[in-house]
């Protein structure tokens, strides 16, 4: 184990004023980089490294390059990572019933009306949506529509008066093709 060197206030002192005026190159600064990649930081350490940052403010042009930096890059923390089916559905738990503000609404409108979604992942949404455990398939003169709102957008009717028809004896065209969730 090595032994511990301590230092007086005047001889740390003069160590601060020459390495702070020590300019490195490029170069070494690269080779500097990749001597600590890969090594491990102690929970010591690291606890320490959190501690000297409490209550330091960065400045605005810092902030500004922080939050540039992050822009345009959906879950930054998780770029590049692929999530469990378990981690995936505790994320999923927590956030069901969380109560969203009408300003933050708002804002998630305007981001998903600027977003760019392809015709072939709108048909994997769609498709998505109405093989869900909600929908319920309907059959009218031989014609399925995957849910009762979309055979009532095409026949030009309200979906109440489609579930009637579908659960009345007088439409024997009409009926619910997965009927083990309809209640009669």
């Amino acid at each position: 184990m090595r032994k511990k060197i301590v230092f007086k206030d005047e001889h740390k002192r003069k160590i601060s004023t020459t390495t702070s005026r020590r300019i490195i190159s490029d170069e070494t600064r690269k080779k500097m980089s990749l001597a600590k990649i890969g090594k491990k930081l102690s929970d010591e350490t690291r606890k320490k490294m959190s501690l000297a940052k409490i209550g330091k403010k960065l400045s605005e042009e810092t902030k500004n390059k922080m939050s540039k930096s992050r822009k345009n890059v959906p879950n930054y923390f998780l770029k590049g990572k692929k999530l469990s089916e378990e981690t995936k559905r505790k994320i999923s738990e927590k956030l069901l019933g969380r109560k969203v503000s009408d300003e933050t609404k708002k804002k998630l409108s305007v981001i998903a009306s600027k977003r760019k979604v392809s015709e072939q992942v709108k048909k994997k949404m769609s498709l998505a949506k109405y093989n869900s455990k909600k929908t319920i398939r309907v059959l009218i003169d031989n014609t399925c529509y995957l849910s009762l709102c979309d055979a009532a957008r095409t026949l030009g009717t309200s979906a109440a008066s489609v579930s009637y028809r579908c659960k009345s004896l007088n439409f024997y065209n009409w009926s619910f093709i997965n009927e083990d969730r309809i209640s009669k």
